[in-house]
């Protein structure tokens, strides 16, 4: 899975098109659920639980169809040696809001210009992030610092 935070990008200075890519092995099951605009009122947004398999939602993220997830926030549920439980929330290729709850054996996470890196460093990159927009926001400015 391909994947974008471009407010950590600018905000530490990456490339733009720097996107970091999740290697999921020995995976059990995905459980999804996916926002929808209301169809009466396409301002409110309604949830609509769905389970999709891994091997759909990988067919369904290719490059060629340029699909990938703007991701807004992400935790280990779970992290065990022969066991993970990862939650991740954002957005499939700029339009619907999807939570994905993804268990399996283990998790890689490379970077798309082949640099190393860890799921511990993209922690810190987003606490960093959101240190400094908390001390931001105290300081009266509740802009988001993107």
């Amino acid at each position: 899975m391909i994947f974008e935070a471009p407010h950590l990008m600018r905000f530490h200075g990456f490339p733009e098109d720097l996107q970091f890519i999740f290697r999921f092995t020995g995976v059990s099951s995905v459980r999804a659920v996916r926002g929808r605009p209301n169809e009466l009122n396409p301002a409110i947004r309604t949830y609509l639980e769905e389970s999709v398999s891994w091997r759909s939602l990988e067919c369904s993220m290719t490059r060629e169809n340029e699909q990938y997830i703007d991701v807004n926030y992400a935790e280990f549920v779970s992290n065990h040696i022969d066991k993970i439980a990862f939650r991740l929330e954002g957005y499939f290729n700029h339009a619907d809001r999807h939570e994905l709850i993804i268990r399996g054996k283990k998790l890689d996470v490379m970077r798309s210009d082949r640099k190393a890196t860890s799921i511990e460093y993209l922690h810190d990159l987003g606490k960093l992030f959101w240190k400094s927009w908390k001390e931001k926001h105290s300081a009266g400015n509740a802009t988001h610092p993107e």
